[in-house]
């Protein structure tokens, strides 16, 4: 994995389909605060990270992926787009070391099926001061059958098996301490992409489920693919699907004995226009 994430960190950020409606929620949650230290885990290339630093000025964000390729990529992103207030730590969460109570809050974008989303809260729940958020935005594995690929895409439902479950973000719960239960908040899209797109996409696999298969079984699937699509779409220059994907929110305690910290609100669903 740690080979695909390298060969693709150039064009990952034009690859991937980047969603502002996450980081609109963040900063609708963070925004007033005039200073804020985060981390983004997992970073990849900065595609959020770069939102997130224009959404929140007063943002000081440490970027952080085990990857050295997608670290440099995600650094010369928002240098490029003028961001200065950012700092890289090459880590896997089993080696990220944090102070303790130095974080206000940490983020994570379509990334925490890559390692063990556990020890992930147990390690951001030490860093975060009181009051302080730890966002997970993912998709579920439900989410991941029902999606363009689940559908359509020959064997990718079951080969990619690292996504969580609503039941297994309940568990994560178990191990944070000092954080309130999650709230779970629902975000639905609705995409339109050209078959020649989402052919590119597979080919240059944006998703690193395509690094699963084996370069004869990619051929085949890919080949697949373009068949069960024209079999279901008349237009090949317009296929419409929906995708959906949840921000998870745990908040660390509030400062004052006896004072626990309050979910954010409750659960909601947005339908998002075609993109």
């Amino acid at each position: 994995m740690h080979d695909h994430f390298s060969e693709v960190a150039a064009s990952y950020n034009e690859l991937r389909t980047t969603d502002p409606e996450p980081v609109q929620f963040i900063s609708d949650i963070l925004g007033k605060r005039r200073s804020l230290r985060a981390i983004d885990v997992a970073c990849g290339g900065g595609r959020y990270s770069l939102l997130l630093c224009q959404s929140l000025p007063g943002l000081e964000l440490i970027l952080n992926d085990v990857n050295a390729s997608m670290l440099a990529q995600a650094a010369r992103h928002l240098s490029e787009n003028g961001i200065t207030r950012f700092s890289s730590i090459q880590a896997d969460i089993a080696h990220l070391a944090l102070p303790d109570g130095g974080l206000d809050a940490a983020f994570v974008f379509n990334a925490v099926h890559l390692f063990d989303a556990t020890l992930l809260v147990e390690k951001i729940a030490r860093a975060l001061r009181a009051g302080g958020y730890l966002f997970i935005y993912t998709r579920l594995s439900s989410h991941n059958a029902e999606s363009i690929w689940g559908r359509h895409f020959p064997g990718f439902a079951e080969k990619e098996d690292r996504l969580y479950s609503l039941d297994d973000i309940e568990s994560w719960a178990d191990e944070a301490n000092g954080l309130t239960p999650p709230s779970v908040h629902r975000f639905r899209y609705r995409r339109r992409a050209t078959l020649a797109r989402l052919l590119s996409q597979a080919r240059r696999k944006h998703y690193s489920t395509f690094s699963l298969y084996t370069p004869a079984e990619l051929d085949r699937a890919l080949a697949e693919f373009e068949r069960n699509l024209r079999a279901s779409f008349k237009d090949p220059q317009r296929i419409e699907w929906s995708d959906e994907n949840v921000m998870i929110v745990f908040r660390k305690g509030a400062i004052r004995p006896g004072v626990t910290g309050q979910p954010v609100t409750p659960a909601v669903v947005r339908t998002i226009p075609l993109k």
